[in-house]
This record gives C-alpha cells, structure tokens and sequence, in this order.
C-alpha cells in the first residue's frame, strides 16, 4: 500500500468484475502501512471500498489493534460494505376475500456498494395464531439482484405499486396474488410477514427489520381473510 493517489489504481477495471462476482479487498498489513506514513487517517480504505464495489474486505493487523483506533471508520465502512437490502414501505389490505385477489405493494432498496449477487425473491407469508405458516406468496418477477447500487445516500427504491401517468420505467405495478379456496386458507386474523428467499418461499437473507420470527421472516402487521361470497 502506497500514500496518497498510488494507494490503488486497478480500480477502473474493477467495471468487469463487480457486477457479476464479488470483489474482495486486501489492503496492505495495518501495522507496516501505518509506519510507513501510507495509511494516513484511513479514509483511502473507504474509498477504495466504493471505488471498487467491493463486497468483502480484510484486516490485515491484529483485529482488535486495529479496530481500536478505527472505530469511527470501521462503522461508516459497515454502512456500504457488499449489499443492504432494505424494505422501504409495504402496504396491503386489511382484508381479504377467501378465493379473491390481494393486491401487495412495496418497495425495496440495496444502499450497499455491491449489488446482492445471491439473488432473492420478495415473499409474503401468512401465519396462524399458532404460528403455523398458512400461506406463503412469492414475487417470482421481482430479484432483489437487480437493485441498482448507487452513491452513499442515493440508493433508488424500486416499487411495486399501481400504475400512475408518468410511471417510472424501473417500478414494477401492483403485485396482485389470488388467494386459496376457504377450506385450504380458512377464514380468520393472520400475521402477515415478509422475507427474501427462493423461488419455493425459504427464506435466505437476512433483512434489517424487527419481528424476527427466527427463520428470517419479519412480521409487519396482521390480515383477516374473510368467508368467500357465496355463488350466485
């Protein structure tokens, strides 16, 4: 690691990588770089970290040597490291008919440096009194992988919302589920909760959100299904 503007300089290929496969960066041993007047106050390291896109990064030194005097810079470096999904709003009816549609809307955003290379579906769950799960409603049609990265404090919220004049090319409309027949999903008060994971439902990444059931889904509120009409 070298002081000043030749700290780094591969950073303009870094455009091949990041997109597609995780960047890692090793910086140079802590202790020898801060001998050698290299290291400076730090902030190279968070610049390298954006200018990179990096998703991982190492502590070359004694981690608690190191983390001592760096606290402040280790926490802003947390902040943008890899991927951070967050939910930013999510919205659905307090009821709904057996057998009848359920309109969901909510909006996501990645404020990491990375984009989330795993991938992962948005999935509504529904649960029981009990804690069972009695439905489980997967966007297949929304990866959180394709959340744009962007400039601390820039990320774009991507929303699933209804469609308005003017709607903005990167929102998805409304995501509409039809639910199951009475006798499969019975009327009554259901938690409504909401996870990122595979196709089949399973949570797979963890989200920054209270409620946490243990398993990665994280409760926003509650839904009442109600008896289907009755044919006429």
């Amino acid at each position: 690691m070298n002081p000043g503007a030749g700290a780094y300089y591969h950073s303009y290929l870094a455009h091949d990588f990041w997109p597609r496969v995780p960047v890692v960066l090793e910086p140079g041993h802590y202790g020898t770089v801060q001998k050698s007047g290299a290291w400076g106050d730090g902030h190279l390291l968070p610049q390298a970290i954006e200018d990179y896109h990096a998703s991982y990064a190492t502590v070359h030194w004694y981690p608690r040597e190191f983390l001592k005097p760096n606290k402040d810079l280790v926490d802003r470096i947390n902040l943008r490291l890899g991927y951070r999904l967050q939910l930013t709003e999510a919205s659905w009816p307090s009821e709904v008919a057996a057998a009848g549609p359920m309109g969901i809307k909510y909006g996501w955003r990645n404020a990491g440096v990375a984009p989330c290379l795993p991938g992962g579906h948005p999935t509504i769950t529904f649960k029981d009194a009990k804690g069972g799960i009695a439905g489980v409603f997967v966007d297949v049609d929304f990866n959180v992988r394709e959340l744009p990265v962007a400039a601390p404090g820039k990320a774009k919220t991507i929303l699933r919302t209804e469609w308005t004049s003017g709607y903005p090319q990167e929102n998805k409309p409304m995501m509409t589920y039809t639910l199951p027949p009475q006798n499969i999903l019975r009327p009554g008060a259901y938690d409504v909760y909401i996870s990122v994971g595979d196709p089949t439902g399973l949570p797979t990444i963890a989200l920054p959100l209270p409620g946490d059931d243990g398993s990665r889904r994280y409760r926003l509120g509650k839904i009442t299904v109600t008896p289907a009409s009755p044919k006429p």
